[in-house]
Protein backbone atom coordinates (compact mmCIF):
# COMPACT_ATOMS: atom_id res chain seq x y z
CA UNK A 1 0.00 0.00 0.00
CA UNK A 2 1.27 3.36 -1.10
CA UNK A 3 1.61 6.54 1.00
CA UNK A 4 -1.70 8.03 -1.38
CA UNK A 5 -3.19 4.61 -0.03
CA UNK A 6 -2.14 5.21 3.96
CA UNK A 7 -3.41 8.91 4.17
CA UNK A 8 -6.97 8.03 2.26
CA UNK A 9 -7.52 5.83 5.17
CA UNK A 10 -6.27 8.81 7.74
CA UNK A 11 -8.96 10.48 6.05
CA UNK A 12 -11.52 8.32 6.21
CA UNK A 13 -10.93 8.04 9.87
CA UNK A 14 -11.19 11.88 10.08
CA UNK A 15 -14.03 11.53 8.05
CA UNK A 16 -15.73 9.22 9.61
CA UNK A 17 -15.13 10.97 13.77
CA UNK A 18 -16.25 14.33 12.18
CA UNK A 19 -19.71 12.46 11.14
CA UNK A 20 -19.90 11.01 14.57
CA UNK A 21 -18.92 14.21 16.26
CA UNK A 22 -21.43 16.92 13.70
CA UNK A 23 -24.50 15.90 16.42
CA UNK A 24 -22.60 17.76 18.94
CA UNK A 25 -22.05 20.93 16.41
CA UNK A 26 -18.57 19.69 14.56
CA UNK A 27 -18.15 20.38 10.88
CA UNK A 28 -15.35 19.31 9.32
CA UNK A 29 -12.72 21.49 7.76
CA UNK A 30 -9.43 19.76 6.26
CA UNK A 31 -8.18 17.76 9.73
CA UNK A 32 -9.81 19.69 11.91
CA UNK A 33 -13.34 20.00 13.45
CA UNK A 34 -14.77 23.15 14.50
CA UNK A 35 -17.99 24.23 16.73
CA UNK A 36 -18.60 27.75 16.98
CA UNK A 37 -20.43 28.97 20.03
CA UNK A 38 -20.99 32.68 19.80
CA UNK A 39 -17.52 34.39 18.82
CA UNK A 40 -16.12 31.67 20.22
CA UNK A 41 -14.65 28.36 18.72
CA UNK A 42 -13.92 25.05 19.56
CA UNK A 43 -10.92 22.86 17.70
CA UNK A 44 -10.06 19.51 16.86
CA UNK A 45 -7.20 19.35 15.19
CA UNK A 46 -5.79 15.85 13.42
CA UNK A 47 -2.28 16.54 13.53
CA UNK A 48 -0.05 14.21 11.16
CA UNK A 49 3.40 13.39 12.59
CA UNK A 50 6.50 13.98 11.07
CA UNK A 51 6.99 10.26 11.42
CA UNK A 52 4.66 9.76 8.51
CA UNK A 53 6.04 7.36 6.00
CA UNK A 54 4.83 5.44 2.61
CA UNK A 55 3.70 2.63 5.54
CA UNK A 56 2.25 4.22 8.22
CA UNK A 57 0.27 7.20 9.34
CA UNK A 58 1.10 8.69 12.52
CA UNK A 59 -1.07 11.19 14.34
CA UNK A 60 -2.40 12.95 17.51
CA UNK A 61 -5.20 14.98 18.28
CA UNK A 62 -4.70 18.42 19.46
CA UNK A 63 -7.82 20.63 20.93
CA UNK A 64 -7.84 24.24 21.40
CA UNK A 65 -10.67 27.29 21.82
CA UNK A 66 -10.69 30.40 20.31
CA UNK A 67 -12.06 33.32 22.01
CA UNK A 68 -13.46 35.57 20.16
CA UNK A 69 -12.86 38.70 22.36
CA UNK A 70 -9.25 37.93 21.74
CA UNK A 71 -8.68 36.82 17.82
CA UNK A 72 -9.81 39.80 16.00
CA UNK A 73 -10.62 37.13 13.35
CA UNK A 74 -14.13 35.62 12.33
CA UNK A 75 -15.17 32.47 13.68
CA UNK A 76 -15.10 30.89 10.32
CA UNK A 77 -10.88 31.97 10.56
CA UNK A 78 -9.92 30.10 13.44
CA UNK A 79 -6.91 28.38 13.80
CA UNK A 80 -5.21 25.89 16.66
CA UNK A 81 -1.82 28.10 16.33
CA UNK A 82 -3.84 31.42 17.38
CA UNK A 83 -5.75 29.56 20.02
CA UNK A 84 -6.33 30.40 23.98
CA UNK A 85 -6.37 27.07 25.17
CA UNK A 86 -4.28 24.45 23.73
CA UNK A 87 -4.49 20.96 24.99
CA UNK A 88 -3.89 17.44 23.73
CA UNK A 89 -6.60 14.53 23.74
CA UNK A 90 -4.06 12.21 25.10
CA UNK A 91 -3.55 14.32 28.37
CA UNK A 92 -7.17 14.30 29.42
CA UNK A 93 -7.18 10.45 28.85
CA UNK A 94 -6.84 8.22 32.12
CA UNK A 95 -2.95 7.70 31.20
CA UNK A 96 -2.26 11.71 31.30
CA UNK A 97 0.02 11.43 28.60
CA UNK A 98 1.02 12.18 25.08
CA UNK A 99 -1.05 9.96 22.64
CA UNK A 100 0.11 9.49 19.31
CA UNK A 101 -1.81 6.93 16.89
CA UNK A 102 -0.60 5.04 13.99
CA UNK A 103 -2.38 3.84 10.59
CA UNK A 104 -0.35 1.14 8.63
CA UNK A 105 -2.06 -1.22 5.84
CA UNK A 106 -3.36 -3.61 8.82
CA UNK A 107 -5.16 -1.03 10.77
CA UNK A 108 -9.53 -1.36 11.25
CA UNK A 109 -9.56 2.37 10.21
CA UNK A 110 -13.42 1.55 11.43
CA UNK A 111 -12.48 0.57 14.85
CA UNK A 112 -9.75 3.11 15.14
CA UNK A 113 -12.74 5.90 14.22
CA UNK A 114 -15.00 4.32 16.46
CA UNK A 115 -12.14 4.45 19.37
CA UNK A 116 -11.32 7.82 18.47
CA UNK A 117 -15.27 8.94 18.66
CA UNK A 118 -15.31 7.88 22.26
CA UNK A 119 -12.22 9.14 23.46
CA UNK A 120 -13.52 12.34 22.07
CA UNK A 121 -16.99 12.28 23.35
CA UNK A 122 -16.14 11.27 26.83
CA UNK A 123 -12.93 13.14 27.40
CA UNK A 124 -12.64 15.70 24.60
CA UNK A 125 -15.73 17.56 23.90
CA UNK A 126 -17.08 17.93 27.56
CA UNK A 127 -13.39 19.92 27.78
CA UNK A 128 -13.77 22.01 25.46
CA UNK A 129 -17.43 22.86 25.74
CA UNK A 130 -16.29 23.39 29.12
CA UNK A 131 -14.31 26.36 28.26
CA UNK A 132 -16.29 27.76 25.20
CA UNK A 133 -17.56 29.75 27.58
CA UNK A 134 -15.14 32.65 27.58
CA UNK A 135 -16.42 33.49 31.82
CA UNK A 136 -14.97 29.94 32.18
CA UNK A 137 -11.86 30.25 30.16
CA UNK A 138 -11.26 33.54 32.07
CA UNK A 139 -11.91 31.66 35.59
CA UNK A 140 -9.42 29.09 34.15
CA UNK A 141 -6.75 31.76 33.70
CA UNK A 142 -7.49 33.58 36.67
CA UNK A 143 -6.53 30.49 38.87
CA UNK A 144 -3.12 30.27 37.72
CA UNK A 145 -3.71 28.11 34.78
CA UNK A 146 -3.15 28.20 31.01
CA UNK A 147 -2.97 25.11 29.09
CA UNK A 148 -0.98 25.55 25.87
CA UNK A 149 0.12 29.00 27.13
CA UNK A 150 2.73 30.91 28.40
CA UNK A 151 2.16 32.74 31.46
CA UNK A 152 3.29 35.97 29.72
CA UNK A 153 0.58 34.92 27.30
CA UNK A 154 -2.06 34.31 30.12
CA UNK A 155 -1.51 37.53 31.57
CA UNK A 156 -1.71 39.33 28.29
CA UNK A 157 -5.13 37.98 27.85
CA UNK A 158 -6.29 38.54 30.85
CA UNK A 159 -4.99 42.29 30.38
CA UNK A 160 -6.83 42.52 27.16
CA UNK A 161 -9.93 41.21 28.50
CA UNK A 162 -9.28 44.00 31.38
CA UNK A 163 -8.85 41.02 33.78
CA UNK A 164 -6.19 41.68 36.41
CA UNK A 165 -3.33 38.70 35.94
Amino acid sequence: MGTADIKTLFKNVVRTVASRLSVQGFAQRGLALHKNVGSNVAIIEFQLSDKTSKECVVFTVNLAIVCGELSGTAPRDARIMGAHLRQRLGFLLPQQADKWWEITAQTNVLALADELSRKLEEFGVPYLDEYLDSRTLIALWESGKSPGLTAVQRARFLNQLGRAS
